[in-house]
C-alpha cells in the first residue's frame, strides 16, 4: 500500500455494526482536507469501480488488497467527492 496510513476498526463481520477505517496518501488528490467515506460492498467488490468511469467518475484506487482486511477502492464521483468501496474479498 505504499506511503498510505491507515487504521482500521475493529471488524465484526455479519454483526450489524458498522466497520471500516481511515486512511490518508498521496493517492488521494480529491477530498484531502475531509474525511473519505467507505461504503460496504460485501462479500465482492467486483466491477464496482469500473462503473464509475463509465458513469462519468474516476477510479483514483483500484481495488487493492489490505491484507487481512479484504480489499478497497477509491472513487470520485461526478460532483468530485472522494468515495472509498471496501470488501473481504
Amino acid at each position: 500500500m505504499g506511503d498510505m496510513k491507515k487504521a482500521m476498526f475493529p471488524m465484526m463481520l455479519w454483526s450489524g455494526k458498522s466497520n471500516g477505517g481511515i486512511a490518508q496518501s498521496p493517492q488521494h488528490e480529491i477530498g484531502t482536507e475531509v474525511a473519505v467515506v467507505f461504503v460496504n460492498s460485501n462479500p465482492k467488490m467486483d466491477g464496482a469501480p469500473s462503473k464509475v468511469d463509465s458513469a462519468g467518475g474516476k477510479v483514483v484506487i483500484p481495488k487493492t488488497p489490505i491484507g487481512e482486511n479484504g480489499s478497497m477502492a477509491t472513487v470520485i464521483d461526478i460532483e468530485r467527492n472522494s468515495v472509498g468501496i471496501h470488501s473481504i474479498e
